[in-house]
Parts: structure tokens; C-alpha cells; sequence
């Protein structure tokens, strides 16, 4: 839990069964154990990572030091960083436009949805979501 990285994926063109259009992963450095959480707005990503932070520092009883992410509104905002400053999680982000300084997440970002592809395709189903071919 010495750096977690974080990303806000979408939006898909089709909601899900429960609405979300976005979905936002956290990814541990050492261990790259990934956590996916659907959104239905990227508003919900403080929201998220407080569920997320009290979950993983209870089942592994370390406390993150770093969180990084994009430059993004939904990752910057005052309520945001009151509660990293709280809690004592140093904040890293990246330079705007510059994807490439949050590859970890970018990366995983790629994979989920890569693996989404391929269930889709294997189901026969239309990459539209859900839709029989």
C-alpha cells in the first residue's frame, strides 16, 4: 500500500444493468491487486475511494501512503485533498494530457476492458452490450 494508482474509465456508450457509464480501478504498486468499482457519474470517485481505503487498510492493516492519478476533476477537488491531508496520503499526479505518467492505471484500464471484449465476443454477444449477434 505504498502507492495506489487510480483511474476513471468511460464513458461507455451503453449503461450497465445498474447504470453505470464510467468504472474507476485502484491498483497496489507492490502487488498490482486491482480493484474495480462501477459509477454511474464520476462524481462517485471520492466516494469510492473511501470505501475502497477503509476496505484494503482492514484486510491487510497497512495504511496507503500515496495516491496517483490523473489531474482530473473527479480526483482534485478540495473535499478530495481535505481527506488525503486527514489521513495523512501524500497525493501524486499527473501532468495534464499526459497519460503516459499514469500507465499503471491506463494499462489496467486496457486489460478490464480487453477482457470485457472477450467475454462479449465469446458469448456471442454484440459488443453494444448484451445483444445477441
Amino acid at each position: 500500500m505504498e502507492i495506489v494508482h487510480t483511474d476513471v474509465c468511460g464513458s461507455m456508450r451503453t449503461t450497465s444493468h445498474g447504470g453505470a457509464r464510467y468504472f474507476l480501478n485502484f491498483i497496489d504498486d507492490f502487488s498490482r491487486k486491482t480493484h474495480v468499482y462501477l459509477l454511474k457519474a464520476k462524481g462517485e470517485a471520492f466516494e469510492k475511494f473511501k470505501q475502497y481505503k477503509a476496505l484494503v487498510e482492514n484486510e491487510i492493516g497497512h495504511k496507503i501512503k500515496v495516491l496517483r492519478s490523473d489531474n482530473r476533476g473527479e480526483f482534485v477537488s478540495k473535499k478530495f485533498d481535505a481527506f488525503l491531508v486527514e489521513c495523512g496520503i501524500q497525493r501524486q499526479t499527473s501532468a495534464p494530457y499526459s497519460p503516459q505518467q499514469n500507465g499503471v492505471a491506463e494499462r489496467a484500464n486496457r486489460t478490464i476492458m480487453e477482457c470485457v471484449r472477450s467475454i462479449f465476443l465469446h458469448k456471442g454477444w454484440d459488443l453494444n452490450f448484451g445483444a445477441k449477434r
